[in-house]
């Protein structure tokens, strides 16, 4: 018998949002989003629910950073490799915030 035909190709993914979502008009502000940052979600443990004592999150964040140093240099060294390479500026024009 001959061979089954080849499966119908995938539905093509179409998705417009991707590109409305960005526009000046429904980005947070940063009045509304330090509300978001303060609240629950941002203030226990993911992990074990606990709340964060004062400056857990800071010791954390630096503990992690000392322990992938290594890995975060290799990976700034290759971003601006690519960057360049791409001539593609790795300096912001403008701060995000202030």
């Amino acid at each position: 018998p001959p061979p089954p035909p080849p499966p119908p190709p995938p539905p093509a993914f179409n998705d417009p949002a991707t590109t409305e979502i960005y526009t000046s008009s429904d980005t947070l502000s940063l009045h509304d989003a330090l509300p978001i940052f303060d609240g629950p979600v941002f203030a226990r443990d993911a992990k074990s629910g606990d709340a964060f004592a004062p400056g857990k999150r800071a010791a954390d964040a630096r503990s992690g950073i000392a322990l992938h140093a290594e890995e975060l240099d290799k990976v700034a060294v290759w971003a601006g490799r690519v960057a360049d390479g791409a001539g593609i500026p790795l300096a912001l024009p403008q701060p995000l915030i202030g």
